[in-house]
């Protein structure tokens, strides 16, 4: 009988576990980093969370992904909001969002809005393998990229069969592609500069 109480109750916070993964994540990646600052540890998140994943076995470690993935949609996703939102507060300072109102990011349509790209994106992180989005954040990172048509395709309303290679200016719709293999599953949908 006592067992069998253990067992409920170990399932009961596992349930609770999986539902708190995005808080949970977010939390384990808070002390990494906080420990890597100060000097104590040096290491890479993904080494080591490898190494933990390995340490279950694999079995236990696909068993798990499988079990996330089925989970995503309840999962609390709270802490993978705020993080989102810190995000683009910071870009606020830095001038990115100057054409909108100092408030925009507060208001309700835009909470609900960001909330909905979260619990998105947080299911196409659990898919097994994980789906990565190419977005605008791709462009931002290297002063050039350059448009590739096995991975990017130029806007309808911008196309023509002069202006479909160059550098890529904007991402109109984003990319979705395979994690780990890489698959297009859509191309990322773009406008290129102007020559």
């Amino acid at each position: 009988m006592a067992a069998q109480i253990l067992r409920e109750g170990f399932l009961q916070s596992a349930s609770w576990i999986l539902t708190s993964a995005p808080s949970i994540g977010t939390q384990f990646l808070e002390k990494k980093t906080n420990k890597s600052a100060c000097g104590d540890v040096s290491f890479s998140v993904k080494t080591d969370s490898s190494r933990q994943l390995s340490s279950l076995g694999q079995s236990s470690a696909k068993s798990l992904k499988v079990i996330m993935k089925e989970t995503a949609e309840t999962c609390d996703i709270d802490a993978l909001v705020q993080r989102t939102l810190n995000a683009l507060h910071k870009r606020q300072e830095k001038g990115v969002f100057k054409a909108y109102t100092a408030d925009f990011l507060t208001k309700r349509a835009m909470k609900k809005y960001i909330e909905t790209c979260c619990r998105y994106a947080w299911k196409l992180a659990c898919q097994t393998p994980p789906y990565k989005i190419q977005g605008n954040s791709f462009v931002l990172k290297s002063d050039v990229v350059m448009f590739d048509p096995n991975h990017h395709q130029v806007s309808r309303k911008f196309a023509s069969a002069e202006h479909n290679s160059g550098q890529i200016n904007v991402v109109v719709w984003p990319g979705l592609f395979e994690g780990s293999s890489g698959r297009v599953i859509r191309k990322t949908e773009v406008i290129l500069r102007v020559r």
